[in-house]
């Protein structure tokens, strides 16, 4: 009995004595993959396709890691939809934690920091980084370490000024909800009008 891979329309079927057999995607093979001729068992072929996938996982991960950062979650959904099979996936990215590739805390600290840059509140941040697989409390503990209430409120001032956001009294409920769009808390905008822009309102009245 020989088992042979064999090449369909930039496919790979797996055949038993010219009988195709059911297995799972192997899209993760390049069409150029060197296969043996054949295979006396099926046990020979499933060593030699690990031996294969844990080569091509490998290179797929560092090459998805040399062109950005990833967290483990996100790299994780990236070589699922590349055909690689679960337990692969999971070596491979402890593989690159170990190498230092991939470290979540600091993917975090650093989206954390970029999506303030961008003038997003902590709701915003706090959204978008749950849908990349962060717990809310990890959010939530490294915002109060990257995003102290001083820091929020200088991004609310930042913000008004970049959008041209009226400060006056007859405008403040139309500045208000621009601001909670953006994913500010409605105390941190509270304590900016008492406290920030009290002596412009006061000027005003």
């Amino acid at each position: 009995m020989n088992w042979y891979l064999r090449k369909v329309e930039g496919r790979w079927e797996l055949l038993d004595d010219n009988e195709k057999q059911e297995m799972r995607s192997l899209c993760f093979l390049p069409p150029q993959t060197r296969v043996p001729s054949s295979f006396s068992t099926f046990e020979e072929f499933i060593n030699w396709l690990n031996a294969e996938e844990k080569k091509q996982i490998r290179k797929k991960a560092l090459n998805l890691l040399a062109r950005q950062n990833y967290s483990t979650y996100l790299l994780h959904l990236k070589l699922a939809a590349k055909g690689f099979c679960d337990k692969a996936i999971r070596e491979t990215v402890e593989w690159v934690q170990q190498l230092g590739y991939v470290e979540d805390r600091e993917y975090l600290r650093a989206a954390i920091r970029q999506e303030y840059a961008r003038g997003h509140g902590p709701k915003a941040i706090l959204w978008k980084l749950r849908a990349k697989g962060f717990s809310e409390e990890e959010i939530e503990q490294e915002m109060g370490q990257s995003m102290p209430m001083a820091a929020q409120q200088e991004m609310v001032l930042k913000l008004m000024a970049k959008l041209r956001l009226s400060r006056a009294p007859s405008d403040r409920q139309k500045t208000v909800m621009a601001l909670l769009r953006r994913g500010f808390n409605i105390e941190t905008i509270q304590a900016v009008f008492k406290t920030q822009l009290r002596p412009e309102i006061e000027e005003t009245e």
